[in-house]
């Protein structure tokens, strides 16, 4: 599927079924006042860094992320020596993840009119499991991860809506120099949270679709 990458950064798939909005575009225009309020005081903390700061954690998300696709399609990348720490990190993690489904996948929801890429649809401990990589420099909080659980129910709905498949679990894996920190979404959760995706996406849908695509 084609990708209309927009200059404010939000993303468009071109679907067989029409123009989609991204997952990630969705939740960034939905974003709750309480998160948006957490964001703001990071940037005046962080000064004149934080642009810079987002600019080196989405190229390191993005390296990473290429590495363990490459790693999973049987080739090896070299990885920068700056992000080696992670990198180790990261593959104590893929020795453990069984046979793969899916990578770096494109998908949409047909009917409710969303799209996005999965990382990684793979058995882990026999299980059908789709997974989310993160990058960070330190260790995250549940509480701090509630996109990225809305980002895996969401990819979930359109894969099993295209493949008509059940993915029983969810799994967001938190990459840092130290650690790799898992957090498991069962079957309760994940319907949990893709009740909690729907709201999102009713919101989005109040919003000035067409002005974003074109501004």
């Amino acid at each position: 599927m084609k990708i209309i990458q927009l200059p404010s950064g939000n993303k468009f798939y071109q679907t067989p079924c029409g123009l989609f909005p991204s997952v990630t575009t969705i939740l960034k225009a939905t974003m709750p006042e309480e998160q948006k309020k957490r964001l703001r005081n990071w940037q005046e903390r962080q000064s004149s860094q934080a642009g810079t700061l987002r600019t080196e954690a989405a190229q390191r998300g993005k390296i990473i992320h290429k590495l363990i696709e490459t790693r999973f399609r049987g080739k090896d990348l070299e990885c920068p020596p700056d992000l080696s720490d992670f990198w180790g990190e990261a593959q104590k993690i893929i020795k453990a993840i069984g046979e793969v489904a899916a990578i770096e996948t494109p998908v949409y929801h047909p009917m409710l009119q969303y799209a996005g890429t999965l990382d990684l649809l793979a058995q882990w401990q026999d299980i059908p499991t789709l997974f989310d990589f993160k990058t960070s420099h330190r260790e995250k909080s549940a509480k701090w991860l509630t996109d990225a659980k809305l980002q895996i129910a969401a990819y979930r709905a359109a894969y099993e809506f295209l493949f008509d498949v059940e993915i029983p679990q969810g799994l967001i894996v938190v990459i840092t120099p130290n650690t790799v920190q898992l957090f498991t979404l069962e079957k309760v959760e994940l319907e949990a949270y893709w009740q909690g995706w729907l709201l999102r996406l009713e919101q989005y849908r109040s919003l000035d679709f067409y002005g974003q695509l074109f501004s």
